[in-house]
């Protein structure tokens, strides 16, 4: 009767349902068999008693309920601001569809996607997506637990990685439908461009160099606000200033998907060793690299993507700012040109850390060691300098950058090989703790191979195929500085809403950070278009040059357009190196793909050539990206001398422009 059947036909049914009824009868079958009597008599009456008394629904509560079509109604209003009528219709055709099939139970994913079929027919295709559920299939799930997954990316498989990856397909999904403009969504699926850590997009800023002397001076609070965790107050102890230094990049690393660096690192230490022993010293500096290189809990079980940057000389433009000393004191006029015997010490005792290995001796992966050097500290035959080069002989550790013409004033470098964005308000303020931070909110890179394929090498079709690639870079990285901002005013970033001082900005400022258009296989697209790689002829390296140099022109104009820093970079694009070619030989039959695209510009790693080529194709690249560059220099032998190494420095140094570079084996 409450499904809509009068007295007379439910007496009826009951008297003909009594007597067929046996001791152990299923309530299913009592059911099936009242809703074919009432079938018989009134169909509409018969759907609504089956929703109204056999359709169960287990919810994502996860308790079981009645089914309540008004349910459906209320979410499509509420989530896609659906017309009521509209929302009412389709709901009624789910109830219908799901009484067809009899069922013990429901599932709330399954009532949502019957829902979306519906909305599907009904033509609404964004109602579709913004209603959609998010998840992984269910052997998906069976097969990451079972049998783990291809690309590690350092992570180990453990069952935090395998969280993190169920989380991420989530994340990743979101994002593509219901963060980004469709347009732009099927640009990254079709791999005409990628846009990195895409399972953080919606939520965090991509990597980080922080200046130490804001937590010296005022404390450390790992959630940003002291509100979870303990505050610790200035470090009046170099035991606790170490400890700190390692902790604020695992603190950050919650905030941001790519890698934290500290500034000026053995600088803004020296005043914190002053007084204390060769072996004391040692004994803090090894804690220190431990302790980032055994912090095994980030993102799915991994270390912090940490680095350091260091310097042989106290630098000059920080010779006469006040230093930041035990207890958080500025005081007694010193400065941190008076600290320059302590930062050489440490420098020299982080080189005998990193030459000795762990416990195995293997070498320490983080925190990566940058290093900056100059021709003329490179030329001086300083004990510094030797050690350096012994470390990069025995187990390539170090990383050099060195300063050009071209360069930036303040050049730090964070995550892969990204420069921290600087301008000269930085050198005005510099006394004020917190003023040398800055990092990158978010990297796109270009699949250039696919704009040859597409453009059939056309050189002017190559253009404007990588302007319109470059502006829905641009499109994606200026949401992204939205998402950031709210996300800031959200508190969903609290270690990055901290004050830097009174009434100032966030730590993080979306308005400084760098906004990075990489580009993976312009080797590919350049042999695509002249039929040569760029190590083999004059006019390979030119085309690519003049590819780069437009990429730079149009990443000016966007710059002058947004009063941002848009800035070209060589991307660390492992991953897109494998995808795009992966994609890119299903759509391109006709072309020869190959399996794996070079990173950036730099030359094939198994071409056949000398390092001292290989550095001469890639230096002039240097000069155009000036969001960062990373050459490697492949070394043939093993056994390498300390002499070698520093030859070889002085001859980079000397004759090419490369500002980061790496000594490595093939």
């Amino acid at each position: 009767m409450n499904s809509g059947a009068s007295l007379a036909q439910a007496a009826k049914i009951e008297r003909k349902i009594r007597r067929i009824l046996f001791d152990g009868i299923p309530t299913k079958k009592i059911r099936d068999i009242i809703h074919g009597e009432l079938y018989s008599v009134k169909p509409s009456v018969a759907r609504r008693y089956m929703g109204r008394t056999g359709l169960r629904v287990r919810t994502s509560k996860i308790i079981v309920e009645s089914f309540n079509k008004k349910r459906i109604v209320d979410s499509l209003i509420s989530e896609t601001k659906l017309d009521s009528d509209l929302a009412k219709g389709v709901a009624s055709e789910v109830e219908k569809e799901l009484v067809k099939l009899k069922l013990d139970y429901v599932t709330a994913p399954l009532i949502r996607e019957v829902v979306n079929v519906k909305l599907l027919e009904h033509g609404l295709e964004n109602t579709r997506a913004r209603y959609t559920r998010l998840g992984m299939p269910v052997h998906d799930v069976h097969d990451l637990i079972d049998s783990g997954f291809k690309h590690t990316n350092g992570r180990q498989f453990n069952p935090e990685a395998v969280h993190k990856l169920m989380g991420d397909q989530i994340s990743r999904e979101y994002t593509l439908i219901n963060v980004l403009p469709l347009s732009l969504s099927d640009s990254h699926m079709k791999a005409e461009l990628n846009i990195h850590d895409l399972d953080y997009f919606a939520t965090r800023s991509h990597s980080f160099s922080h200046d130490l002397r804001f937590f010296l001076k005022n404390g450390f609070k790992p959630d940003g606000t002291g509100k979870y965790t303990a505050i610790s107050g200035p470090p009046k102890k170099a035991e606790v200033a170490f400890l700190h230094a390692g902790r604020i990049l695992a603190a950050a690393q919650t905030n941001c998907s790519g890698g934290q660096g500290l500034n000026y690192f053995n600088t803004f230490m020296a005043p914190y060793i002053r007084g204390l022993s060769k072996d004391k010293v040692k004994q803090l500096a090894q804690m220190f690299v431990f302790e980032l290189s055994q912090m095994y809990g980030m993102r799915g079980g991994q270390v912090v993507y940490s680095s350091i940057d260091c310097d042989i000389e106290i630098p000059h433009f920080l010779r006469d700012v006040p230093a930041v000393l035990p207890k958080g004191r500025i005081s007694g006029g010193l400065t941190y040109g008076d600290f320059t015997q302590e930062s050489e010490q440490l420098l020299s005792t982080l080189c005998d850390i990193y030459l000795a290995g762990d416990y195995h001796k293997k070498p320490f992966i983080f925190p990566k060691f940058n290093v900056r050097i100059t021709k003329k500290q490179v030329s001086k035959q300083s004990e510094i300098v030797e050690k350096l080069c012994q470390v990069a002989a025995k187990t390539r550790t170090p990383y050099f950058i060195t300063s050009r013409k071209f360069s930036p004033k303040i050049l730090c470098l964070q995550g892969s090989s990204f420069i921290m964005p600087s301008d000269d308000s930085m050198l005005v303020d510099l006394a004020r703790p917190g003023t040398l931070r800055g990092g990158v909110a978010q990297l796109i890179s270009i699949n250039l191979p696919h704009i040859a394929y597409e453009a059939n090498g056309k050189e002017s079709v190559m253009r404007e195929l990588l302007y319109n690639r470059m502006l829905k870079a641009k499109n994606i990285l200026l949401l992204k500085k939205k998402i950031l901002e709210k996300n800031l005013k959200n508190n969903l970033l609290p270690f990055m809403s901290q004050k830097v001082a009174r009434n100032d900005l966030t730590y993080l400022n979306p308005e400084k950070q760098a906004y990075v258009i990489g580009f993976v296989g312009l080797n590919e697209m350049v042999s695509t278009a002249v039929g040569s790689e760029l190590h083999e002829s004059k006019s390979a390296q030119k085309f690519g040059l003049r590819f780069i140099q437009k990429m730079k022109r149009i990443s000016d104009e966007f710059n002058a357009e947004s009063g941002l820093f848009f800035t070209i970079a060589r991307t660390s694009a492992e991953a897109a190196s494998i995808r795009f070619p992966d994609v890119d030989s299903k759509r391109f039959q006709n072309s020869i793909v190959v399996k794996k695209y070079t990173n950036s510009f730099q030359v094939r790693p198994n071409a056949r050539i000398s390092s001292k080529k290989r550095i001469e194709v890639e230096s002039p690249f240097h000069k155009i990206v000036n969001g960062g560059a990373l050459s490697n220099i492949y070394l043939n032998r093993r056994s390498l001398s300390s002499e070698f190494i520093e030859s070889r420095l002085k001859d980079i140094i000397r004759s090419s422009n490369l500002s980061y570079y790496h000594f490595t084996m093939k």
